[in-house]
């Protein structure tokens, strides 16, 4: 399990890319639960993701993916729990996205529906409004073969966001690729590097991954003013301030 068998991890986006937006990391907000199924041998036979879809601040209608960076498109043998409503994407048989060279899972095309709320609705991100629980699903990947564990690392599992329709407009971790779709004349434009590392000439990111449950900002207040060492920790490249998520004194603007 990563992180924890009861646990969830989170991950945040800044939908703008390539310019940084508004910068608070709540466009869209989900809880992740990734699980690895073994067999005997110790390989992994089925990969399980829980998403919990826990904020949507934003306007774009996004959708949520996974690359499998060391997985080749045809090693997977089928993809059950997505959801797919707007007559997007172009599926292989094993429900992997077609066109790719490696394994890109399609989660859902719109969080809308997980959520059940109207298009383009704030959600989770409007400070004093009632929280509403989260929409939940859970995708899972079952391969034609066993699978070596190092090749399923969580450092091999790359997630990312496709902006308001356009197939793409990725956005990503930083240092990590792009999938064979991604639309390579947006890198070096406006804030990104154009070093394909979805990163600003100030090293900063426009997705997160915390490996623990996040307090998301709320709408309008850029993530460096709710989290007082994120912005050291980014400019750093991760080399002071690696717990800056932590609510402890002097590390969040309540």
């Amino acid at each position: 399990y990563y992180p924890s068998s009861n646990g969830y991890g989170a991950y945040c986006f800044e939908d703008k890319w390539p310019g940084k937006g508004d910068y608070d990391f709540n466009d869209l907000v989900l809880g992740f639960r990734v699980t690895k199924k073994m067999n005997g041998a110790g390989k992994v036979v089925k990969l399980a993701y829980a998403i919990q879809v826990r904020a949507v601040g934003a306007t774009y209608t996004n959708g949520f993916v996974f690359h499998l960076d060391n997985i080749d498109r045809n090693e997977g043998k089928s993809v059950t729990g997505l959801k797919l409503t707007r007559n997007l994407i172009a599926l292989k048989a094993n429900q992997t996205e077609a066109g790719q060279s490696k394994a890109v899972v399609i989660a859902y095309d719109s969080p809308d529906p997980v959520i059940g709320q109207p298009s383009g609705a704030l959600f989770n991100v409007v400070k004093g409004s009632p929280a509403n629980p989260p929409g939940n699903l859970e995708v899972e990947v079952t391969f034609r073969q066993p699978i070596d564990p190092d090749r399923l690392s969580q450092a091999a599992i790359n997630p990312f966001i496709f902006v308001n329709g356009h197939r793409g407009r990725e956005v990503h971790l930083c240092n990590y690729r792009p999938t064979d779709k991604a639309a390579s004349s947006l890198f070096g434009t406006i804030d990104d590097s154009g070093v394909r590392n979805y990163r600003t000439h100030n090293n900063l990111p426009w997705c997160l991954e915390v490996p623990t449950d996040f307090k998301h900002p709320v709408e309008d207040a850029p993530i460096n003013q709710a989290y007082l060492h994120f912005e050291a920790w980014a400019r750093s490249g991760g080399g002071t301030y690696a717990d800056w998520f932590v609510n402890k004194g002097g590390y969040v603007n309540p």
